[in-house]
């Protein structure tokens, strides 16, 4: 059996046995009390054995913690024992604990090697969280960090917290798909990484806004604060029987470790939802996103086998389940999955779903979502995962379905086979790839045609032009149109034809700097004819707008210009292998810019090569111009905001100013500055590039 797949009830009998073992004779806390705000969750942690007092009954509520002291934390109340000293547990919980560790331990004997200060002590609680799925490789990057004056172990701060409770709740998938944005008034300063995890545990009040609103999720983790969140997260499984201990003889029973057995599960509840989306999880189940009446949205396993009946009685396909469908559904625990066990439909969908799997007005919600689409796989297939650049430029990312029927070449192929740049027509049932037909590909297409429309002025309102703006109105489009001399508004409503390059297309896809052509009748528009050209752009970042229409200004060729980022652009870190946020951008970076007319739709932050950046402003040049201080906008060193920063320049500082080199001589106050550091090494500065 997978260890990541492992029964709760086995974790929480491991758990049960070794509170029987420490709870034993518990000392009185003497540091902490009872009016304290973490008092009850210490107590409770203590009691379940997960976070011990000293001999003398001290807590220290307010010590920080490092990833060493959160990994022994969150290992313990997921169900981890130290299995050479707590023996009485069950004798398959035990050999998996050791066998995992062992596959686990050449990756931990790679950092111990890496590290001179690697903490192998937890090495055990460490591998027991990456074989469960709490953990990842690259969680273990953020452990220590590395510098020409030593190592330091990383403080855990609150919202890194927040990503380890969401996965304990086996919320993750939740947390990401219904995710929109923050309620915070310090949403500007959370990574954008860790939103969703910290919005989903506001919405189960784990973590609560303060009198200001704030989240404070950059706030560093004490044992107190970590007690409190991980205690409340511990009573939630508890209330839902996800995580309950089983009072039972430990290790009397093993066969509730398959087959979801009626044992392990919680009392059904049935309820009123509307249908968000269905995806498929694997070939026997399927992702079910349900809306309750209050508007919140969860996620849900759903059998391929479990009974759904239309409002007839009679049996339908889950494929004919489609977004906005109302339904009843009932509600089951098993093991530790949240499951649909049946669904009844209750009333028809807004909408019928198009050739796209968009839903539009209309019909009822009896049309299965099944699409067919084509485009060029941006990345090899990994993790079920597909990574596809549609015709029109733009990117989708599509779950593919086990089994996957999959041909390249005309050669039925594994997808293992795939590479990126592969041209790929794929069949989608719910969202979800369930065939590929593929054809290899050496050689990158570019999509766009380049040619210009007829821009004959056909009556008294604007029919040609170039697009400035564009904003979203109720049910139109409202473009700011550039003729010639002239510069108006064209409303655009949503039933408009719209081709893009001579492909048909939607509204959202045409772009700031397209070359439109405009039809009429009756004063209607009822036509859009879009021209725009893509373009490839390496440049460095000089300038970040948030806003409604956030705009990057760059330099390119040491020439700047500025483009707007659409709304559905991808940023991508190379760094960090991961999407990111616009707020994680920063200036100084090198980026490759994917632009569409004068938008930017793919934002790609290149590999730094272990270097990073540091921006802010000379306040003062040293005498004999031997340092420079620099008022920073952020030091990854140190974790602070607007701080000053003394830079030493020795007579062979590489400075940079308007792409030369130059002398550090060159340098005055109130110059605006890149300072490139070897990363997380500030000792020495790799070169200063005025902006």
């Amino acid at each position: 059996m997978n260890f990541r797949r492992l029964s709760k009830y086995i974790c929480v009998v491991g758990l049960a046995t070794m509170m029987s073992v420490t709870t034993m004779g518990a000392v009185t806390i003497t540091d902490v009390t009872s009016s304290h705000w973490a008092y009850q969750a210490i107590t409770d942690l203590e009691e379940r054995g997960i976070m011990m007092l000293t001999s003398g009954g001290q807590f220290y509520p307010n010590q920080t913690m490092n990833y060493f002291e959160v990994a022994d934390v969150i290992a313990k109340a997921t169900g981890y024992v130290d299995v050479d000293i707590v023996t009485n547990i069950d004798a398959t919980f035990k050999q998996q604990i050791k066998s995992n560790y062992e596959k686990q331990k050449p990756t931990l004997d790679t950092y111990a090697a890496k590290y001179s200060t690697w903490n192998s002590a937890y090495n055990q609680q460490i591998a027991y969280l990456l074989g469960r799925g709490y953990m990842t490789t690259s969680d273990l990057d953020k452990f220590i960090t590395k510098a020409s004056n030593g190592e330091t172990k990383n403080i855990v701060t609150k919202e890194q917290l927040a990503v380890y409770i969401v996965r304990m709740l086996e919320k993750e998938v939740t947390a990401k798909s219904t995710y929109q944005k923050t309620t915070f008034s310090d949403d500007s300063t959370l990574t954008a990484a860790y939103k969703p995890y910290v919005e989903y545990l506001r919405s189960v009040k784990i973590i609560n806004p303060d009198a200001a609103g704030k989240a404070n999720g950059t706030m560093k983790m004490t044992k107190a604060l970590c007690a409190k969140m991980v205690s409340d997260s511990l009573k939630i499984n508890d209330t839902t029987q996800v995580g309950k201990v089983n009072t039972s003889t430990p290790g009397s029973s093993t066969n509730n470790t398959t087959n979801n057995s009626s044992s392990n599960s919680s009392s059904a509840t049935t309820g009123l939802y509307t249908i968000g989306k269905v995806l498929t999880k694997n070939t026997s189940e399927y992702y079910v996103l349900l809306q309750n009446s209050e508007g919140k949205s969860s996620y849900y396993s759903f059998k391929s086998t479990s009974p759904i009946t239309d409002m007839t009685g009679a049996s339908v396909p889950i494929t004919k389940l489609v977004a906005g469908t109302s339904v009843e559904a009932t509600l089951q625990l098993e093991g530790n999955t949240e499951y649909i066990t049946s669904i009844k439909v209750t009333g028809s969908s807004t909408g019928n779903t198009t050739s796209s799997g968009q839903v539009n007005g209309g019909q009822t919600g009896t049309v299965g979502n099944t699409s067919v689409i084509s485009g060029t796989l941006l990345t090899k297939i990994s993790n079920e995962v597909a990574r596809i650049s549609l015709a029109d430029g733009s990117s989708k990312v599509y779950l593919v379905s086990n089994p996957c029927t999959t041909t390249l070449n005309g050669v039925v192929a594994s997808t293992d086979a795939l590479k990126a740049g592969d041209t790929v027509t794929v069949t989608l049932v719910n969202n979800a790839i369930t065939s590929i037909t593929a054809t290899s590909s050496t050689t990158s297409t570019d999509t766009s045609t380049g040619s210009s429309t007829n821009t004959s002025v056909t009556n008294n309102n604007i029919s040609s032009g170039e697009i400035k703006a564009k904003k979203f109105a109720g049910n139109s489009y409202i473009l700011t149109v550039v003729q010639g001399s002239t510069e108006g508004q064209v409303t655009i409503p949503l039933s408009a034809k719209v081709t893009r390059n001579n492909k048909n297309t939607e509204l959202t896809n045409i772009r700031i700097g397209d070359t439109v052509k405009i039809t009429r009748e009756n004063g209607v528009v009822t036509v859009v004819e879009a021209t725009g050209e893509r373009a490839t752009v390496e440049a460095t970042i000089k300038g970040i707008f948030i806003s409604a229409s956030s705009q990057l200004v760059v330099t390119e060729k040491n020439q700047e210009a500025t483009y707007t980022i659409a709304s559905d652009a991808e940023i991508y870190d190379d760094n960090i292998r991961d999407y990111i946020g616009i707020r994680d951008l920063h200036l100084g970076q090198e980026v490759t810019l994917v632009i569409e007319g004068k938008e930017i739709i793919s934002i790609d932050v290149e590999r730094n090569d272990n270097t990073y950046n540091v921006m802010g402003t000379i306040v003062e040049v040293g005498k004999s111009y031997a340092y420079i201080d620099v008022l920073v906008d952020y030091d990854y060193v140190t974790g602070e905001s607007k701080v000053y920063k003394r830079v030493e320049t020795p007579s062979n500082q590489k400075v940079v100013i308007d792409g030369k080199a130059k002398d550090r001589k060159d340098l005055e106050e109130d110059m605006n500055v890149v300072i490139k550091y070897k990363y997380l090494d500030d000792s020495a500065a790799e070169s200063i590039i005025v902006l």
